[in-house]
């Protein structure tokens, strides 16, 4: 039986920002994160999880944590 197992990994990081008010942080986080300025360069592993696809008919498991 071949069967595709797709490994999800959920990883978090926390960065220190300045903001005027708490309203700025939907608009300044958004776009330090797109212009490269928060960037996740030292993880922490926060949840591992798999899924598991049956080729010869799609179907597919639930998501399982490891």
């Amino acid at each position: 039986m071949k069967v595709t197992v797709v490994i999800e990994e959920v990883i978090s990081q926390s960065f220190e920002i300045e903001v005027e008010n708490m309203d700025d942080i939907y608009e300044v986080v958004p776009r330090k994160y797109k212009n490269g300025e928060l960037v996740v360069d030292n993880p922490t592993l926060v949840e591992t999880s798999f899924q598991v696809i049956d080729d010869q008919n799609n179907e597919c498991t639930n998501w399982i944590n490891i």
